[in-house]
C-alpha cells in the first residue's frame, strides 16, 4: 500500500509540473486557396537579421557565394553567346548528320543475285 501511495504522489507531482508549464502554440501552415493537391506550396522565407556575430558571418559568406555563382553563370552565358566555337560545332554536327543520310548505298549487287535474275 505504501508503494501505491508513493506512485500516486509521484504521478500527481508529475501532473502538477505539466500544468504549470505554458502550453506551446503550434502554428500550422495552410495551403493557399485554389491550389491543387499535387502542386508545390511556395514557402515564404522570413529572414531576420541576427545579433549573433557567428550567424552574421555565415550569412555574409552564403550571400557572397550566391553572388559569385550568379556572376559566373551570367559570364558563361555571355561568353556562349559571343563565342564562335559553339556555332562551328553546331555546323559540324549538322554537316555530319547530313552526310550520314546522303551516303549512297553500294550500287553493285552480288553476282549470285544477278545470275538468278537473268535465268
Amino acid at each position: 500500500m505504501l508503494i501505491h501511495l508513493q506512485a500516486e504522489q509521484w504521478v500527481n507531482s508529475m501532473g502538477d509540473s505539466s500544468d504549470d508549464a505554458k502550453p506551446t502554440v503550434v502554428v500550422l501552415e495552410s495551403r493557399p486557396p485554389r491550389l491543387g493537391i499535387g502542386a508545390a506550396v511556395p514557402r515564404q522565407s522570413q529572414t531576420v537579421l541576427s545579433n549573433d556575430p557567428a550567424e552574421r558571418r555565415l550569412r555574409a559568406k552564403l550571400d557572397a557565394e550566391k553572388r559569385r555563382k550568379l556572376k559566373s553563370s551570367e559570364a558563361s552565358i555571355i561568353s556562349a553567346k559571343d563565342g564562335k566555337v559553339d556555332e562551328e560545332s553546331d555546323e559540324d554536327e549538322s554537316e555530319s548528320k547530313t552526310k550520314a543520310f546522303t551516303k549512297k548505298r553500294p550500287a553493285a549487287f552480288p553476282s549470285t543475285l544477278q545470275a538468278k535474275k537473268k535465268k
